[in-house]
């Protein structure tokens, strides 16, 4: 639900390109089990954000200066928002969404640590 919740939010073009990882089944999975497990979900949905922009070549560095960019702009305008904005493009629409998940900027170290959490899941 919360995955979904989220998902709809976002362009359909956004939304197709995030729903490679099975993120529904993990979700639905946590929210069973306690409210640890939710949380872990969510920051897997901010994970997967991030590893969309690094699978499109952005490195750590790079998607920690968008987020901190975003937070110092775009998100203290969106927040109140319900959906992401419509003219936003695929790149802006992944932070947009790692902000709908936890809306704190990383350094460079906090994007390697979350996509590390990728990593883990994958084993």
């Amino acid at each position: 639900m919360i995955v979904d919740l989220m998902l709809a939010k976002l362009s359909p073009a956004a939304r197709e390109a995030f729903r490679r990882g099975d993120l529904e089944a993990q979700a639905a999975f946590a929210r069973q089990y306690s409210p640890a497990l939710e949380k872990r979900a969510v920051r897997l949905v901010r994970a997967r954000a991030l590893n969309e922009l690094r699978s499109e070549g952005y490195s750590d560095a790079a998607i920690a200066a968008e987020m901190s960019r975003y937070a110092g702009n775009g998100w203290k305008r969106d927040r109140t928002k319900g959906d992401c904005p419509e003219s936003y493009g695929w790149p802006a629409a992944m932070i947009w969404l790692a902000f709908m998940a936890r809306p704190h900027p990383l350094t460079r170290q906090g994007v390697a640590e979350a996509l590390e959490m990728i990593e883990v899941t994958r084993k």
